[in-house]
């Protein structure tokens, strides 16, 4: 599991990142905010969880 971190100003230069890694190992393999964090999803218990990944 790769696991970016970032600021939310720092959105614009991670985003092509994740989706970059993501074309190269799969979305289930990264953890980036937009895509593994959903509304009503507990943020502090989706982090745990893609770091125990």
């Amino acid at each position: 599991m790769i696991f970016l971190s970032h600021n939310k100003l720092d959105k614009a230069v991670v985003e092509p990142i994740a989706i970059r890694l993501s074309n190269l190992y799969g979305q289930d393999n990264v953890f980036y905010d937009s895509w593994s964090i959903q509304p009503g999803d507990g943020i502090i218990d989706k982090m745990n969880e893609g770091l125990s990944k």
